[in-house]
């Protein structure tokens, strides 16, 4: 048994280290038995000029080859004082593509954004890079997204549903977009043809078997795309039974049909419409004359032109669900639902005209067209995690191998995929080094990943003794087991001190000597003072 429990920490004790995060439900963490003694040793004296590259975000946006997407960045100041045309780069495939210089007030941070394009499609590595300083570690950030050559749609259904669908996105084929659709009837729903598609847009849920539902949920969860239209025949309580429990997708609660007056058909419109979400991201050309303008806060609130709708399903949307188009029935025509790492847009209209004129409105090529390139691009942009944890990688791709994993310093790791479903899941640990990381096989990338460092790493202000205390708390740690060691060179005398206390023995002999010269002193003193008395008796 070790009787010296000690633990030695070496550290810069920087703001970003010491603080870190709390427990979100405020208990404590006991990680050492009270009798510890910690020796807290301080590195580092000097303060670091540091500016930090804190998180670079890609908004949700719709890539396409050559048109422009946004890059934000958040950069710091951990300095005291302000920082004025600080440069800060863009680098699309080694390339610098964008240049901006900021000003970044002290103790702060500031989003700067950058509109940028790629000429190719493909997988685009990228980077924001600030000018050098005192810390270079945190001045460069990684991204990485897929630019599709070409977007994959399966449409499900019978001719009677999907005929209008096919057309639609027919016409949007014909853009630069590289979409193709495909179509096939419900009882031939297949895997293959689910494994091929980038995103399903299902017309009708009617004939699907529950293994077929089972196989859409998992390719939706895994992270793909579906658009789902109600079928104007649709029985909310088969849909829920048969489609929704399997699926894991809101259920139907009901069809809405508004009473008519006396002689005429009664009908409900658009009441909202979120223009700033990437589905309408360049459907509308901006126009001086209050007409529907570019996706902006401003712009949120104006109308789309409004289709007819005389009959809608309501489904039962989670607090999590995004409406993107409110009717006036205060239902939902259009909401975006998560599932798993999927996405699921519902409509609340078939795409036929027994309950809406939505089919022939001019709003309805575009916005399929831009639904489907959305839900595609939602899979585009790799995954962003912190070195040394591990990442969990999805692919659905027929197997090959073999697996490996291409480093930031261009190493290759073997990895061996396990199956589930109709994926191959791929769990890798050797992210300690930031940078790009790359899943291939046989030479062709299938997938990318980013490792960035931990944002409160740059926070290089010393941090107080409260906050100091308040860590120490937490784990578990009294002030009397700590003890502050100003340098390494200190360290050996601060332990043995703890260990075995402060050797008295050098100063009861200087104390000894000390009272021996007072002894002298005074004798002499004394012998001064009585020879004159006995010589005058």
């Amino acid at each position: 048994q070790n009787f010296s429990k000690e633990v030695y920490v070496f550290s810069d004790f920087h703001e970003g280290v010491v603080a870190g995060e709390k427990d979100p439900a405020g208990v404590n963490e006991k990680l050492f038995s009270p009798d510890i003694r910690l020796f807290m040793v301080s590195l580092g004296k000097r303060g670091l000029r540091n500016f930090a590259l804190e998180s670079v975000t890609i908004p949700s946006s719709i890539f396409e080859r050559r048109k422009p997407f946004t890059v934000q960045a958040r950069i710091g100041n951990y300095t005291g004082s302000d920082a004025q045309d600080r440069v800060v780069s863009v680098f699309l495939n080694g390339t610098r593509v964008s240049e901006r210089s900021i000003d970044v007030p002290k103790h702060t941070s500031v989003t700067v954004e950058f509109s940028v394009a790629a000429d190719s499609a493909g997988y685009v590595d990228g980077f924001v890079e600030l000018e050098h300083d005192d810390v270079e570690y945190d001045n460069k950030r990684y991204f990485a997204l897929r630019i599709p050559e070409q977007t994959r749609v399966l449409v499900v259904g019978t001719a009677e549903n999907t005929q209008l669908v096919k057309l639609a996105l027919a016409t949007g084929a014909g853009t630069n977009s590289g979409l193709s659709a495909e179509e096939v009837l419900p009882e031939r729903l297949n895997s293959v043809g689910i494994k091929r598609s980038d995103v399903i847009v299902l017309g009708t849920t009617q004939g699907l078997t529950m293994a077929q539902v089972s196989e859409l949920s998992a390719f939706v969860k895994s992270g793909g795309g579906m658009i789902l239209f109600p079928s104007s025949k649709v029985d909310p309580a088969s849909f829920n039974a048969q489609f929704a429990t399997g699926m894991g997708s809101p259920r139907l609660e009901g069809i809405d049909r508004p009473a008519g007056t006396a002689g005429s058909a009664s009908f409900v419109e658009f009441e909202r419409a979120d223009l700033s979400h990437p589905v309408f991201e360049g459907m509308f050309e901006s126009s001086k004359d209050g007409g529907i303008g570019q996706s902006s806060p401003a712009s949120s609130d104006m109308k789309l032109e409004s289709p007819r709708i005389r009959a809608s399903a309501r489904f039962a949307l989670t607090p999590q669900a995004n409406v993107i188009i409110t009717m006036t029935n205060g239902w939902a025509f259009l909401a975006e639902q998560g599932v798993g790492s999927g996405k699921l847009l519902l409509f609340a209209v078939p795409p036929t005209g027994e309950w809406s004129d939505f089919p022939t409105r001019g709003l309805f090529v575009p916005l399929l067209h831009r639904s489907a390139l959305y839900l595609a691009r939602q899979q585009s942009r790799a995954i962003d995690a912190l070195p040394g944890s591990e990442v969990i990688l999805r692919s659905s791709s027929a197997p090959s191998g073999p697996w490996e994993i291409r480093t930031p310093q261009d190493l290759s790791v073997p990895v061996t995929p396990s199956v589930q479903l109709f994926q191959q899941l791929f769990r890798f640990e050797g992210t300690g080094e930031p940078g790009i990381y790359s899943l291939a096989t046989r030479g062709s990338t299938v997938q990318k990943f980013v490792i960035n460092l931990d944002a409160r790493e740059s926070q290089t202000l010393k941090a107080s003794s409260q906050q100091v205390k308040s860590l120490l708390e937490r784990i578990g740690i009294q002030d009397a087991a700590v003890r502050s060691v100003d340098t390494p060179e200190n360290l050996k005398q601060g332990v043995l001190e703890s260990r075995f206390g402060v050797e008295l023995w050098k100063y009861f002999i200087t104390l000894a000597l000390l009272i021996a010269v007072i002894e002298l002193l005074v004798a002499r003193t004394w012998k001064r003072e009585v020879a004159p008395a006995a010589h005058h008796d």
